[in-house]
């Protein structure tokens, strides 16, 4: 696909070889998959067009079923949650950067992989939205496996959560314990209550994904 870069990485130091792969890039835009998912051309024809807005710094999403339709594109700022590293759409299966934003920012930090398989992904999202740049979700066929319902996604769901803890609980170092209660501890005590609720968050999604929460602050704390 013309203005777009696309490689498959394997092996250890994943995002220290992604991170050389971007900066050494001589395309607008460089696209990839996270591990264990594999591409097809039409899921980049799809992701591409997140990337028409001049603000947008990267597009992510997931697969889905090939007899999929209707995949809405979703845009995120800095104003889109109170909560850090907040959940947008499906976990990640594959992300397309426009390189000029992700050297403006810095790259990834690959050292957050410690911390979860998505921290290095959720916090560039989140230095890109607070630096005024948009966060593009766009579900797409042409991934395999795609992320449908049952034990992959709960598993992604998982890890994801639990990524977002670890980097909360890092974060918490330099900005304390109070902002970690208020931001964290605090919404994951409500939001199972919430799932009680007509309308509420679905009740195993919510008391999953504050036990895999609490379980990444933990980590966070003691690797971050």
């Amino acid at each position: 696909m013309a203005g777009a870069e696309v490689r498959v990485l394997q092996g250890a130091g994943h995002w220290e070889k992604l991170d050389a792969a971007i900066r050494s890039a001589t395309r607008p835009f460089v696209a990839f998959t996270l591990p264990g998912v594999a591409p097809r051309p039409d899921w980049l024809a799809d992701a591409l067009v997140g990337l028409e807005g001049e603000r947008v710094a990267v597009v992510t999403g997931a697969g889905l079923r090939e007899a999929s339709h209707g995949r809405p594109l979703l845009l995120f700022d800095g104003a889109a949650s109170d909560e850090p590293y907040p959940v947008l759409g499906l976990p990640s299966q594959y992300a397309v950067i426009r390189r000029a934003a992700y050297l403006e920012l810095g790259g990834f930090d690959a050292a957050t992989a410690r911390l979860g398989s998505y921290a290095p992904l959720l916090e560039l999202f989140e230095r890109a939205r607070h630096a005024g740049w948009l966060i593009a979700h766009r579900n797409t066929v042409g991934l395999s496996p795609p992320l449908v319902a049952g034990p992959a996604r709960r598993w992604a769901e998982w890890r994801r959560w639990q990524s977002r803890g670890a980097l909360m609980a890092r974060d918490a170092r330099t900005r304390g314990l109070l902002w970690l209660v208020r931001r964290a501890v605090g919404p994951v005590v409500l939001r199972p209550l919430s799932s009680l609720r007509p309308h509420g968050w679905g009740r195993r999604y919510a008391f999953g994904t504050a036990v895999a929460l609490l379980k990444g602050i933990a980590r966070g704390a003691r690797l971050g």
